[in-house]
């Protein structure tokens, strides 16, 4: 069910929610290259960027919040995603 939930969220926000800055992402990537998603909450975005580039690419995702990266970890091994490194931390331009 988490799978079905998962690509769901992801065609609602690259159809309704935030469709120009995904079909940007989209046309920005291409096979072999590599994505980075930072702020990664439940994995919209990441669907997208692990579509565009493809097996041969790489994908980070960093996602602060513990449940929602262990929510992560659990869709990337239910998806055997085998190209995306999903770290437990967040980034930012400045310290704390």
């Amino acid at each position: 069910m988490e799978k079905i939930k998962y690509i769901y969220r992801a065609y609602r926000y690259r159809y309704k929610i935030d469709a120009p800055e995904i079909r940007f992402m989209i046309q920005s990537l291409g096979k072999g290259d590599v994505g980075v998603d930072i702020g990664s909450h439940k994995g919209a975005y990441l669907y997208w960027l692990r579509k565009s580039v493809g097996k041969e690419g790489k994908i980070f995702a960093f996602e602060p919040q513990i449940k929602l990266y262990n929510y992560l970890q659990n869709l990337n091994q239910i998806n055997n995603h085998k190209n995306v490194i999903i770290e437990n931390m967040g980034l930012s331009s400045s310290s704390g």
